[in-house]
């Protein structure tokens, strides 16, 4: 994971991950020489730069903010865990070391223990990153613009879009519907409804004239359930409402159901 993160930290640039930088025999020849690395380009500068900004937020305000240094360095990265808190992850990486936490118990998953509520590999990521980045300058993340974004991505294999996602479009469509779906018959809201049907409120009397209140009002319509109902000629009050009054308006209720 460390290796992977150096990755985004390095603008994109892969680089093998070494243990030894050089090896030299007694007469001081170099025999094995890793310190000019040559990196493989796998992530553009400007999807690098994106995943960089995200991993910020998530140290600044996010789940990773117990990885906020104490030096004066940019950091970024990723909290994690898995099913009953038995692991704790931190994933995360200045512009000089990219650093991978792990916190759980080794045994056999079904008898694992849980990490101890409030310790956190976040917390041991920014313990060791402000000893081990004490006298270092402060150095900067690479900078980009901003990158191609997909409109639509499915790959079947990892489980993302298609039958596992929503296709282009179907969200501003839920989107839509749900809306239209909050849009209630202005007969049902509460304050004034107009309608030809009748508003059956909770116990009392029948309201017959206009202005007149009462538990229930009779119109020509179907009788509708709750607040306040309208009746041409007629007006009542419903369970929590008003006073009906007027032809075909009613006073102020509870929204009724048609």
């Amino acid at each position: 994971m460390a290796d992977a993160y150096a990755t985004i930290a390095n603008g994109g640039v892969h680089y093998r991950p070494e243990c030894v930088i050089t090896v030299m025999n007694r007469d001081g020849e170099v025999l094995v020489d890793n310190a000019d690395p040559q990196g493989e380009r796998v992530l553009s500068p400007e999807v690098s730069h994106a995943a960089i900004e995200i991993m910020q937020g998530v140290i600044t305000q996010g789940t990773g903010q117990a990885a906020a240094l104490s030096v004066d360095q940019p950091v970024a990265g990723k909290t994690g865990t898995s099913d009953k808190y038995k692991d704790s992850w931190f994933c995360g990486f200045t512009p000089q070391l990219s650093v991978a936490i792990w916190l759980g118990d080794r045994s056999d998953y079904s008898s694992a223990l849980s990490v101890p509520v409030g310790v956190a590999a976040a917390s041991v990521f920014a313990d060791f990153m402000d000893h081990a980045l004490a006298n270092e300058p402060r150095a900067e993340f690479i900078q980009a613009g901003v990158p191609d974004y997909l409109s639509y991505y499915a790959d079947a294999q990892y489980h993302i879009g298609g039958y596992y996602g929503s296709k282009p479009g179907e969200d501003e469509e839920k989107t839509e519907e749900e809306e239209k779906g909050e849009e209630k018959d202005p007969a049902d809201q509460s304050g004034e409804g107009a309608g030809e049907g009748a508003g059956s409120g909770g116990s009392g009397g029948a309201g017959s004239d206009p202005g007149e209140s009462g538990g229930a009002g009779a119109g020509e319509g179907s009788a509708g359930v709750g607040g306040s109902g309208a009746g041409e000629g007629s007006a009542g009050a419903g369970g929590s409402g008003g006073v009906g009054s007027g032809e075909g308006s009613a006073g102020s209720g509870s929204a009724g159901d048609e």
